[in-house]
């Protein structure tokens, strides 16, 4: 019984960090790189490799190779809800309690190609 709990608390550790819990949201919208989720969060590139690796060891992430891009998915629609139940019981607890938006616009500073190609989009609407 207690490697039962021994499974549950690895789970609830991989999550019990802000930043975790931060990209886990931003991934919760679609699949990033890591450079995507350093302009995001604001964090160092290793800091975010760090806490991809935990959640990927935890099995709550996977990645996928595109060329020399790394690209981060949930690895389960489950995940998202997880965070969508602990925003809202920590809205329940603070109801002043008021989470930053994910970005769906392109991230400023942000090289990535998922950025680049939406800059070239609003780019092309606003020339035609």
């Amino acid at each position: 019984m207690a490697d039962a709990y021994d499974a549950l608390q690895d789970l609830a550790q991989a999550l019990a960090h802000r930043s975790r819990l931060r990209i886990l949201e931003v991934l919760a919208r679609d699949e990033a790189c890591v450079c995507h989720l350093t302009a995001v969060l604001g964090e160092a590139q290793s800091h975010v490799s760090q806490h991809l690796r935990v959640l990927r060891e935890a099995s709550l992430v996977v990645d996928r190779r595109e060329g020399v891009m790394v690209y981060y998915r949930l690895a389960d629609v489950r995940v998202a809800a997880i965070v969508a139940l602990l925003k809202d019981l920590a809205r329940q607890a603070d109801p002043s309690l008021e989470l930053p938006p994910v970005p769906t616009a392109p991230v400023a500073g942000c090289p990535c190609p998922h950025c680049a190609a939406a800059r070239d989009r609003v780019g092309e609407s606003c020339s035609q």
